[in-house]
């Protein structure tokens, strides 16, 4: 559906959705939730790191909440301390993604 809805948004060809890809990935990931048109493109819309299994998560559990038409409540600690390694950044910075949602 996201897809023939990206092309029927163009305008004489000049005005489209750019950077649709992930627009269409997401709307694939939350087939299963019983969302609007316009939820899933906002949704699809979000900051969203489609390659992270945990991010994916986040966002396919608050898909549902809205569905449900209930409120999502952040659930997570940020570490008080600084990032001293790579990978502690790596998760600092999915975390803060998370939250962006």
């Amino acid at each position: 559906i996201m897809d023939r809805f990206v092309g029927l948004s163009k305008m004489e060809g000049r005005y489209f959705i750019c950077e649709h890809q992930s627009l269409v990935l997401v709307a694939n990931f939350l087939h299963t939730v019983p969302l609007t048109l316009s939820q899933v493109y906002l949704l699809g819309k979000a900051p969203v790191n489609t390659r992270d299994k945990f991010t994916m998560h986040l966002l396919y559990h608050l898909a549902a909440q809205m569905a449900l038409g209930k409120r999502v409540a952040l659930n997570m600690q940020l570490p008080d301390e600084r990032a001293e390694t790579v990978e502690a950044l790596q998760q600092l910075c999915l975390r803060h993604e998370a939250v962006d949602l």
